[in-house]
């Protein structure tokens, strides 16, 4: 018996990386997780995987960000399965100021072997499972997570202040 047996979790932005560990650890718990996204098939891989450990998934493609089709979300969830225990909501997109252009070879080569060291999707997921199956008359209002070793920012700063900066610089 897991701990979230008989609640229902929707997780947003559940086709990749945070939103997809969290729904999979959600369902191993025992909740029965929609996973809504804007892509149906990452939603797919994720309902198989997690029907695949023996858990319930539903997939729902949803743009969040269109007020009446999130509400539409909300009651064919309540219509589907008679509640909603937990809402993650994951989902997002990476700022519009991003840019390679900012990141010297040497920089970004760096980043892909600093990988080891970064936060990962499941460990994100995990703090998500401690709020979702903490008790009832328990709430934590905000968690910061970061790394055990921090990146050096200094070069990042010092090209973008000599190139001109996505916020404001030439």
């Amino acid at each position: 018996m897991g701990t979230l047996d008989g609640q229902v979790a929707i997780v947003t932005g559940a086709g990749s990386g945070i939103g997809r560990e969290t729904a999979k650890l959600l369902a191993a718990e025992g909740a029965q997780v929609v996973v809504t996204g804007r892509r149906r098939a990452p939603l797919d891989a994720v309902v198989g995987e997690i029907g695949s450990a023996r858990g319930r998934a539903a997939a729902r493609a949803v743009d969040i960000e269109d007020r009446e089709a999130a509400i539409g979300l909300v009651r064919w969830t309540l219509e589907s399965f008679g509640r909603i225990d937990v809402l993650v909501n994951n989902a997002g997109y990476s700022s519009r100021a991003r840019s390679i252009r900012w990141v010297p070879k040497d920089e970004w080569d760096g980043v892909i072997k600093a990988r080891a060291t970064m936060m990962q999707p499941e460990d994100v997921a995990r703090a998500v499972l401690l709020c979702a199956t903490l008790p009832p008359r328990t709430v934590i209002e905000e968690i910061v997570m970061s790394p055990t070793v921090a990146r050096d920012w200094s070069v990042d700063v010092a090209v973008a202040a000599r190139e001109g900066g996505p916020d404001g610089g030439s």
